[in-house]
């Protein structure tokens, strides 16, 4: 184990920039990915070259290549520079690390990596994958894979942190049974809203929408929802009763909170980021519920609650809350399933009411989870391992 984490600096790869969420010069590569690890408190690394690891085999370098928003490219193109190709097929200290902090790379695009390496006879664990995805592990097992895979906690810790600054007091006395905020337009997303209408819960809904009309979606979850989806997308852009005098600025739609809102609510039926596809991907939405003192239903991708409980160690009330759901991989009848647990809520919501009030360490416990998560050490760890 040396002394730092060895950063190759140079720009040695060929991917185009519509493949990047963000690209940037030598520089800004640089500075992003140094503001990465002041994230996590990291500071054991130095910039260095290719060249160096020819001059010191005993040492291991790294090439980061960040900010991807697809693998699409790993099917026809070579996506490393000669330089890069020739260093990872004939010095055993030279490594890239595909990093994606913010998001998540699902089954497809890890099969294309995978298959790319085996095409180009390049040794897997020279490829560390890192982001968002806690299926990574799985998919690894999955296709007898030998790269290196971090389910990172960036967003974890960075809405931990955040969290923290909007604490309130637990409270019974609360204005809605639901919450349910929807800040980017997806076809859960408006499903769930126009099956709330049909069924007039909406009236005991603290809810919002924020319609995006370039936003090119299938929104045929229910058929029988198509009048109120047609209603709730012609109405357009709707605040919640708390958020009505906030002017969202573009990147603050995850980080704006207003506590009244959460405050004010029972239940937080949360609209993940991702329903449809496979992958795993839990964000800031996941963990505000907990942090908030709510009863949290997940429209989110299978065995998502399963996920939340076996990382985090989350209390999900089972005793009072069904979240077969979350077993039901074809999401269409996961969405069936998941109105159907809303409706019964509703229908026995004194109950519900009642359990909150008579719980209240539970809730406070599932807070103090979200609170400690900043003192994660995953991401820090497996840095510190690759010196």
């Amino acid at each position: 184990m040396g002394d730092f984490l060895n950063i190759i600096g140079e720009d040695l790869d060929t991917i185009s920039f519509e493949h990047y969420f963000l690209k940037g010069d030598d520089d800004e590569r640089m500075s992003n990915l140094k503001r990465h690890f002041r994230h996590f408190k990291f500071n054991k690394y130095k910039e260095c070259t290719l060249l160096d690891a020819y001059e010191n085999p005993n040492e291991k370098y790294y090439y980061f290549i960040s900010r991807l928003s697809t693998f699409s490219f790993f099917e026809n193109t070579i996506p490393f520079t000669e330089s890069l190709m020739t260093a990872l097929k004939t010095l055993n200290n030279v490594y890239v690390i595909l990093l994606s902090e913010h998001e998540s790379v699902d089954e497809e695009n890890f099969i294309k990596l995978n298959e790319f390496l085996i095409r180009l006879d390049i040794d897997g664990s020279k490829i560390h994958l890192i982001n968002n995805n806690s299926l990574l592990n799985f998919y690894k097992s999955k296709y007898n894979s030998t790269i290196n895979v971090l389910s990172t906690k960036f967003l974890p810790i960075f809405y931990s942190k955040l969290l923290n600054k909007h604490k309130i007091e637990f409270s019974t006395d609360r204005e809605f049974l639901f919450l349910c905020h929807n800040k980017r337009m997806k076809s859960h997303r408006v499903n769930i809203l126009a099956f709330l209408k049909k069924t007039n819960i909406i009236k005991e809904t603290d809810w919002s929408f924020v319609f995006d009309a370039d936003t090119n979606i299938d929104f045929d979850l229910s058929p029988s929802l198509k009048e109120e989806v047609d209603i709730i997308l012609k109405n357009g852009t709707v605040k919640s009763k708390y958020e009505i005098d906030h002017v969202y600025k573009f990147g603050d739609l995850g980080d704006y909170i207003c506590q009244d809102t959460f405050r004010n609510s029972f239940i937080n039926i949360t609209t993940e980021t991702n329903f449809i596809t496979e992958d795993i991907h839990i964000t800031e939405k996941s963990f505000k519920p907990f942090f908030f003192y709510q009863i949290p239903i997940f429209l989110s991708s299978a065995f998502h609650v399963k996920n939340l409980k076996e990382i985090y160690g989350f209390d999900l009330f089972e005793d009072v809350i069904n979240h077969d759901y979350d077993n039901e991989t074809n999401f269409k009848k996961r969405f069936s399933l998941v109105c159907d647990e809303i409706e019964r809520i509703y229908n026995n919501k004194d109950e519900i009411k009642k359990f909150i009030i008579n719980n209240q360490d539970r809730f406070l416990k599932n807070s103090e989870i979200v609170s400690n998560i900043i003192n994660d050490k995953t991401d820090y760890n497996y840095f510190e391992s690759l010196m």
